[in-house]
C-alpha cells in the first residue's frame, strides 16, 4: 500500500513548482468509507487548515501510481482554491494548467477506462461485496 503522506508532499511540491503554492496546513486522510468518489477536499473559511480525503482503494499497489497522482492533485486544486468555485471556470483553468504541466487529465469525472481499472482492483471489488450484503 501506497504512502498517502509522502506522495501528498510531493504533490505539493508539483504544485509549488508551477505557480502554485498550497499555503494551508494539509491534513491527508485515507477513507475506507469512500468507494463512488475519490476524493474530498475540505477547508475551512477561518481557518488555515485544510484536509484532504482520499479513497483508500486508490493507494493499492495495483492501482496505476497515475491515477492516485491526478486525484490527489485534483483535491490540491481546490485547496489551492480553497473550495470557492468547486468545479467552476476558475478551478477548470487551475486544473487545466496542471493537467498541461504534468501530462495528465484532471477533470471533475473520472472516464469510462478509469473507472473500470479501478473497478477490478482486489479492495474495490471486496468493498462493493460488503455493501452488497448490508
Amino acid at each position: 500500500m501506497r504512502d498517502l503522506n509522502k506522495i501528498g508532499a510531493e504533490c505539493m511540491v508539483d504544485m509549488e513548482y508551477i505557480g502554485f503554492p498550497i499555503t494551508r496546513d494539509v491534513e491527508w486522510v485515507v477513507s475506507n468509507r469512500m468507494t463512488r468518489t475519490w476524493g474530498l477536499c475540505t477547508t475551512w473559511r477561518d481557518s488555515n487548515k485544510c484536509e484532504i480525503k482520499i479513497a483508500s482503494f486508490l493507494l493499492q499497489d495495483d492501482v496505476p501510481l497515475k491515477q492516485l497522482r491526478t486525484t490527489v492533485l485534483h483535491e490540491l486544486a481546490h485547496a489551492y482554491d480553497e473550495n470557492k468555485h468547486h468545479h467552476g471556470k476558475e478551478w477548470k483553468a487551475i486544473a487545466e494548467v496542471i493537467s498541461d504541466c504534468y501530462n495528465i487529465d484532471i477533470q471533475q469525472y473520472v472516464t469510462k477506462e478509469e473507472k473500470e481499472t479501478l473497478m477490478n482492483t482486489e479492495m474495490y471489488k471486496q468493498k462493493m461485496e460488503k455493501r452488497k450484503e448490508t
